[in-house]
């Protein structure tokens, strides 16, 4: 009499077929990341007639008239669209988290309808000024792609969880030629696996594979150019500073300060029946202050640019990090949805630049302190040390020695977070 257990033939055919859609879910993440980079260059010449992520001043150039009215009529569309979306019998719709839920009961999938629209009108809210991230329109639409594909390929749950996390971050991977950190925020923020197991190993390498060739696959319409472009005359050896240790102590105030004002808005959104009011509302009052300070509009690509590109002044930087967190807060508030990465960025090299000026420092100082500023602020700001390294240098491409400093200070920030989270919980306990 055999004894019953897995058949071996089968196990090596779930192999084989995983191993096959691996290839599909990647080039269909990686079409998906380009796409979304020109349907946000379309949606910004719609709006403003040009891309004003590669302008030096944002709106500037617009006339004030056209910013209103892309501020009005986006959020007009993107409210009544979140309203419906919201207004669901069963609420929100299931998005990456509860696709790759760790719990086969309480794993979902994506509807694909109500994503799509909402990825859509977060492309829209952004692209016409609007003070958030679109970072997670590619994620979400790349989940959804993904998704397709497992399920034509019928592979079993748990590889089906593993693909859709990965195709998320080889979105993020293939609209911001980011591998090595879309690698890190898919394994830090979405499938959480043990590398201590030989699974969880299996996970993060099958991970990588995926944000490498969807980012390859992205090269055949972007190339392969960094998001954002350095100072010419940067140094090859990255210059010694004791600012660097003030940068790291003004990061850690400023990144809680930050998001605390984070936590704040998003507990003060409105309820779904006001979003019809409240989106367009925000969109307006975003566009108006932009009237003052063009460079917050969007991401915050713009506004990392200019700082990089140098000659602001310390009160011009100081009112840029205030601007744009405002920014962000009054969407947040307001009712949209939006990513929160380039913002965090944005808020930290603000904080780098503004030192490095104040200190009278060498270009090739204040660069280091920018790109070392909005590390710490999106590590801290997503709770994803090895990401915000990562992503901040994936991103400018620093030489290796301003990587390599980078990463140090993003290491040692966490290490104060971490001891400080320790001591606080010590406290309560205590108390």
């Amino acid at each position: 009499m055999s004894r019953s257990g897995p058949d071996p033939s089968a196990r090596s055919g779930r192999r084989a077929r995983t191993g096959f859609v691996v290839v599909p879910v990647a080039v269909v993440a990686g079409l998906i990341g380009s796409l979304v980079r020109y349907l946000s260059i379309g949606i910004e010449t719609v709006c403003f007639g040009f891309d004003y992520t590669a302008a030096a001043d944002g709106v500037g150039a617009a006339p004030p008239w056209r910013r209103l009215l892309a501020a009005a009529l986006s959020g007009a569309v993107c409210g009544l669209c979140w309203w419906r979306i919201r207004r669901r019998p069963r609420g929100m719709p299931s998005s990456i988290a509860g696709a790759v839920d760790p719990d086969p009961a309480r794993r979902t999938r994506m509807p694909a309808r109500v994503n799509v629209a909402d990825a859509l009108a977060q492309l829209l809210v952004v692209g016409a000024g609007m003070s958030l991230g679109r970072e997670a329109a590619p994620r979400i639409l790349a989940a959804v792609g993904g998704q397709a594909v497992v399920e034509r390929a019928r592979v079993d749950d748990e590889t089906r969880r593993l693909l859709v996390g990965a195709a998320a971050g080889a979105g993020l991977a293939a609209i911001y030629n980011a591998p090595a950190a879309a690698s890190c925020y898919t394994l830090e923020l979405i499938l959480h696996p043990d590398l201590r197991t030989r699974r969880g190993r299996r996970e993060a390498a099958l991970t990588a594979v995926v944000c490498v060739i969807a980012t390859l696959v992205s090269w055949l319409f972007n190339r392969n150019r960094p998001i954002y472009e350095l100072p010419p005359a940067l140094r090859t050896v990255a210059p010694r500073s004791p600012w660097a240790l003030v940068v790291l102590a003004a990061v850690l105030v400023v990144g809680h300060g930050f998001n605390a004002l984070v936590g704040l808005a998003k507990r003060a959104a409105p309820p779904t029946r006001l979003l019809v009011a409240t989106v367009p509302a925000g969109a307006l009052a975003v566009s108006a202050l932009a009237l003052w300070q063009p460079r917050i509009v969007g991401n915050g690509q713009v506004a990392i640019g200019a700082v990089l590109a140098g000659g602001m002044t310390l009160p011009a930087l100081v009112v840029l990090l205030l601007a744009k967190a405002c920014g962000v807060a009054v969407g947040l508030v307001t009712g949209s949805t939006g990513g929160l990465l380039t913002p965090s960025l944005a808020i930290g090299a603000c904080v780098g630049g503004a030192i490095g000026v104040a200190a009278g420092l060498d270009p090739s100082t204040t660069v280091l302190l920018v790109v070392m500023g909005a590390a710490c602020v999106l590590a801290l700001n997503q709770r994803a040390p090895f990401f915000g390294a990562l992503f901040a240098i994936e991103l400018t491409r620093v030489p290796l020695p301003f990587a390599l400093a980078t990463g140090a200070g993003v290491g040692l920030v966490w290490c104060v977070e971490l001891l400080g989270g320790r001591l606080a919980a010590r406290a309560r306990r205590g108390g």
